[in-house]
């Protein structure tokens, strides 16, 4: 697709049988406290990350992300393996989660027409389940968290997992991302993707197939 134009009315798949969503940014308005948890870390240790060098790999797992960054900015492997702990523990303390307003009836309107839904995420298991409502998270057909899968995105296999869990194909499934490494991962695994720009702007997820401005967007995208 050439212009922003044609990737919005880029059509959905015919036969939408799952959709699969990003956690963070997507399910949960969590990005600008998990930013600001990741900052408070790397100070920890004398370095400064600005908050697109955390956006642009948001996506990854902890682990990943503290070995990308620490990496670029210096940082010893003691240093780096404590960072990811450090991390979790800023924002167990200093969080305003919150869940997008749409989300749950975005979530049960696909259930109610018989569409899978899946949440695929590179945070770990035990914040996902520690943060989400029980009744929302318990509508998800699937989780697939970073401790369920050997290569986080942009690799392919945490979205091939989900396919391979849900028994469907690429064909049938659309993924709802809002950062490019997770677009990357959808893409490489064969699958429809929509962008929202919770995070960055357009000219940042143009490997999805289709880019929209939020949840309100999506909302009347599903109105097929």
């Amino acid at each position: 697709m050439r212009s922003n134009e044609s990737k919005e009315s880029k059509a959905l798949p015919a036969n939408i049988k799952a959709v699969l969503f990003d956690y963070d940014g997507v399910i949960a308005d969590t990005m600008a406290d998990n930013c600001r948890a990741w900052q408070r870390a790397f100070n920890d240790f004398g370095v400064n990350i600005t908050d697109e060098e955390y956006y642009m790999l948001e996506g990854m797992s902890p682990a990943a992300i503290a070995k990308e960054l620490g990496a670029r900015k210096g940082l010893s492997e003691t240093a780096i393996g404590q960072i990811p702990v450090k991390k979790a523990e800023y924002y167990r303390k200093d969080n305003a989660f919150r869940v997008y307003p749409e989300i749950p009836d975005i979530v049960r309107e696909l259930k109610r027409r018989g569409i899978k839904v899946g949440l695929v995420s590179g945070a770990a298991r035990h914040r996902i389940e520690e943060m989400t409502p029980h009744e929302l998270l318990s509508l998800f057909d699937i989780v697939v968290s970073a401790d369920d899968v050997s290569l986080a995105k942009p690799d392919p296999e945490p979205y091939q997992k989900a396919l391979e869990f849900m028994h469907l194909t690429s064909s049938e499934t659309v993924v709802i991302e809002n950062a490019p490494l997770g677009v990357q991962s959808a893409k490489a695994a064969g699958i429809f993707c929509i962008a929202l720009e919770t995070t960055l702007p357009r000219n940042m997820l143009t490997d999805a197939d289709r880019v929209i401005l939020n949840h309100k967007q999506l909302v009347e995208l599903f109105r097929f």
